[in-house]
Formats: structure tokens, C-alpha cells, sequence
């Protein structure tokens, strides 16, 4: 599958890489839209945000819209075919925050698009 990766700043190169694999608890979704936000704009530019820099190539891209290409556990809420949009911030689900039902404070959160956690400039995601 083809992927696009900021090499550095102002440096994209189309490269193939390894399929995604589905996790238990994942859906695998083929993108078919991805937007450019903010801060795609800034580690494009400068190749950092903050204190966040670019250590090597990355996948960005965290605004996105496709459709379930394989469901996994959740074929019963989401067939294959279903269209979606992905929510980018993944909690973890278990940590006092997200007990709390405050997953936007998890501890362990992780951002896709976001070093050191790839993006959706892909073909395909798992998440």
C-alpha cells in the first residue's frame, strides 16, 4: 500500500509499505479523503510544533474520511462498506480519566498524525 511521508520540512516522498494489520478491538478503513490541518501546515513548514520535532520520515494527517474495510469485532455496528470519519484522539480507555467518561484527558492518549503516532496520508488505517 502507498503512504505519504514528510521526509523533512517541505520534503514529501510517496513510499510503499507493509499493509496495516487490525488489532483486536480495530477496524481496518480505507481512506478516501484526507484533509490538511494546522498543524500538518506547521511540521510541513518547519518540521516541528512546539516542543514536537520531526525525528524522521512520518505519516500525517489526522482528519479523515473513509469506509470499513474490514470490521473485525464490529461487524454487527459496522459492516464492510460502512463510510465513517475517524476521530483521531484514541484514549486508552482504562485510565481514571477515561473511567470518568473524560477520555479528552487521557493519560495515555494518542493522537494519529501526531509524532511518533502515524497519520492518514495512507491508503489504509487501523484504528
Amino acid at each position: 500500500m502507498r503512504a505519504g511521508y514528510l521526509i523533512a520540512p517541505r520534503t514529501f516522498e510517496c513510499r510503499e509499505i507493509p499493509f496495516p494489520l487490525r488489532d483486536e478491538g480495530e477496524v481496518l478503513v480505507r481512506v478516501l479523503a484526507a484533509g490538511v490541518c494546522g498543524s500538518d501546515i506547521h511540521f510541513y513548514q518547519t518540521g516541528q510544533i512546539g516542543e514536537v520535532t520531526l525525528n524522521g520520515p512520518f505519516i500525517m494527517g489526522h482528519e479523515c474520511a473513509g469506509v470499513v474495510e474490514d470490521p473485525g469485532d464490529f461487524v454487527d455496528d459496522l459492516p464492510r462498506g460502512t463510510r465513517v470519519a475517524i476521530e483521531p484522539s484514541i484514549a486508552c480507555g482504562v485510565c481514571s480519566f477515561c473511567a470518568r467518561n473524560r477520555p479528552n484527558l487521557c493519560l495515555r492518549l494518542r493522537f494519529l498524525g501526531f509524532p511518533p503516532y502515524s497519520g492518514t496520508f495512507a491508503e489504509f488505517v487501523s484504528v
